[in-house]
């Protein structure tokens, strides 16, 4: 039945993993409701699970199989861009910051969500200017820069859909070696500079015009100055956009045990790249990757607590992380020793350090550890202030 089901998607051209949902729980799209339905008629019409397919890790429903076959035949065209991730934050904070159904706009014959009317304005005042955020390597083959060293201009008919990029490829050849195992081509931090986040905590776009390949890994940089830094020492830098540090999610949720994952078995979700030690591992998380994601409090008392001096930054613009209490809030964070304690409620408790954030100021921080993921620990702060000099 399987192998009946994979003819009939590839007699269509799609991609291994635009599949009819199993009946797993899964990340569910557009809050259930038809993309053909949003995109054709401008409504939100709820689809059912009786007409699901999963495409890039969610599960879209459908109101019959109509809309179903039509989302089949080009599901570029229906799935929402960036996996429904807003693009105007993307581009603008380096955030993955997720789209809400009730906010879309469609801009050549592609759909793309906003968290609010704010960043739906922004777009619609320059759509050309964020219409190519989710289009990986600018275009170019990431097979061909892993497996030969060469940057090769792919093709649009050559597409595949990861972690919400699209991936362009000079034939049918190099895309299924993609699809094989997209983690091992998808560059680090999703093209962004490892450099500038790992000493200037800030997300920077980088260029195919700088790039370093490491240990098979693809690394982009803004300016050929970062590109020497990583090369000097590129151990400093490998792991930014390792989450967990490196531990298996699935393992710690699923059986309470911690377990360090290989980085030849690998997931890349949201930008951030996931360890596991065995494939089993991998397909139960790229199955539901939000089932686990942000679940995980490896050996974290939650009375612990915490006292640093680190450097002020933004937690939504530099890192993609939000406070845990207002997702609408930006947040505050303190970078030290390699890690970022995330500050609940500063922007009302600590307005004039708040509005300074971007400054990197010396900060001392102190309170009660609310959660960690990786290198990421979210705190209730009894203190925060400038250290003392």
């Amino acid at each position: 039945m399987k192998s009946l089901l994979l003819v009939a998607i590839a007699a269509l051209g799609l991609p291994w993993w635009a599949l009819p949902a199993s009946a797993t729980a899964q990340t569910v799209a557009l809050e259930g409701n038809c993309a053909v339905c949003l995109v054709e008629g401008g409504k939100l019409m709820p689809g059912s699970k009786d007409h699901s397919v999963m495409f890039d890790r969610q599960v879209y429903y459908f109101p019959s199989e109509a809309e179903k076959k039509m989302f089949l035949s080009n599901p570029l065209k229906y799935a929402p861009v960036l996996g429904g991730d807003c693009v105007v934050c993307r581009a603008n904070m380096g955030a993955r910051v997720p789209g809400d159904a009730k906010y879309p706009a469609v801009h050549n014959n592609r759909l793309y969500l906003f968290p609010s009317e704010q960043e739906l304005r922004v777009f619609k005042s320059d759509p050309r200017k964020y219409e190519n955020v989710d289009l990986a390597l600018d275009g170019h083959c990431s097979v061909c820069v892993v497996n030969a060293g060469k940057w090769v201009p792919g093709k649009p008919q050559h597409v595949s859909v990861y972690d919400g990029k699209r991936y362009y490829f000079p034939s049918a050849d190099e895309r299924q070696t993609f699809e094989s195992d997209p983690a091992a081509f998808a560059p680090a931090l999703e093209g962004d500079c490892v450099v500038c986040l790992k000493n200037g905590q800030k997300r920077v776009a980088g260029s195919v015009k700088f790039s370093a390949l490491h240990d098979g890994r693809i690394y982009l940089f803004p300016e050929d100055a970062a590109r020497q830094t990583f090369l000097a020492n590129p151990a400093t830098f490998v792991n930014v956009d390792l989450a967990n540090d490196g531990h298996c999610v699935v393992c710690e949720q699923a059986g309470k045990k911690n377990i360090k994952g290989t980085s030849k078995v690998a997931s890349v979700y949201k930008g951030q790249r996931y360890l596991f030690p065995s494939a089993n591992e991998r397909k139960m998380f790229d199955a539901d990757p939000s089932k686990y994601v942000g679940q995980t409090n490896t050996s974290i008392d939650q009375s612990q607590q915490v006292h640093v001096v680190g450097k002020s930054a933004c937690s939504g613009c530099s890192y993609g992380v939000r406070p845990l209490g207002d997702s609408n809030s930006l947040g505050m964070a303190v970078v030290a020793n390699d890690k970022v304690y995330i500050v609940e409620d500063a922007e009302r408790r600590f307005a004039d350090l708040y509005a300074s954030r971007y400054d990197g100021l010396k900060i001392e921080l102190a309170g009660t550890i609310k959660k960690q993921e990786g290198q990421f620990i979210w705190v209730e702060p009894s203190k925060l202030e400038r250290a003392l000099r």
